[in-house]
């Protein structure tokens, strides 16, 4: 009786997104921000899952604002994968302009996330850690520091790049699931 209702479709292709996206960004923040594994797939995780939570919190907000087709068309489409008028449909346009809206919102959240996470760690590293870290950072900028800039790119940048390509990933598999 709960499968009557309940969107199972829905829920299995977030959750393949969201391992997708935690995967692909885990690995660009690993290679991006000199990350170690783990730490760049816990981040990955934690930044996704608090992005994931916020758009779907927006989506029930704003849902309710929208005009009575357009909303009964958008919740057909996320929720069932088809547009309640089988003919040609002039909502695709607004799909097109959800999903770039999804991708700012999303790289906002988690940018913004990223900074709170280093910022809590931050202060809840031991003194001698923070040492550590500070001797490393300054051998390295004695060693080259026009180099080690171009390595390391801004904390935005990287989280540009890796929500661009989750974002890439997740779009190639709805245009896949549209056409199959």
């Amino acid at each position: 009786m709960l499968a009557s209702f309940l969107p199972v479709q829905t829920i299995l292709y977030q959750s393949l997104f969201l391992l997708m996206a935690i995967a692909i960004e885990g690995f660009i923040l690993h290679r991006q921000l000199q990350l170690s594994r783990k730490t760049s797939i816990q981040y990955a995780a934690s930044i996704n899952l608090l992005s994931t939570i916020v758009g779907w919190l927006l989506f029930f907000f704003i849902q309710p604002l929208l005009l009575s087709d357009i909303k009964i068309q958008l919740i057909s489409y996320i929720f069932f994968n088809r547009f309640l008028n089988s003919g040609s449909t002039p909502y695709s346009f607004f799909i097109i302009i959800g999903f770039i809206i999804s991708f700012f919102i999303s790289f906002m959240v988690k940018f913004q996330a990223l900074k709170s996470l280093d910022s809590l760690l931050m202060e809840s590293n031991s003194i001698p850690q923070i040492l550590i870290k500070l001797t490393s950072l300054r051998y390295n900028k004695k060693k080259s520091s026009h180099l080690y800039s171009a390595k390391h790119p801004s904390k935005a940048t990287a989280i540009l790049l890796a929500n661009a390509s989750s974002h890439s990933a997740m779009l190639l598999i709805l245009t896949l699931r549209y056409f199959i």
